[in-house]
């Protein structure tokens, strides 16, 4: 968890910490107000905006390979 808020780039999520009680854990992340992914693909996305979120995500990757972070990508 502490390699996460390493991570400092527009297009990925910022992570603040986290907590672990009995069987849970607590994430704090960074507020997206934009909502997730899944929200905007349930709303429905135009050729236009499905490239823009595709390059975001690419451009996210490619942040964390060039830091040797590839094995954070596990899903």
């Amino acid at each position: 968890m502490k390699v996460l808020s390493t991570l400092v780039h527009p297009n990925i999520m910022g992570f603040y910490g986290y907590e672990h009680r009995k069987n849970d854990v607590y994430m704090f992340v960074e507020f997206c107000p934009n909502g997730d992914l899944t929200g905007a693909i349930k709303k429905g996305l135009s050729e236009l905006e499905t490239l823009k979120y595709f390059r975001q995500m690419v451009e996210g990757m490619c942040y964390m390979n060039a830091k040797s972070m590839n094995f954070l990508i596990f899903r």
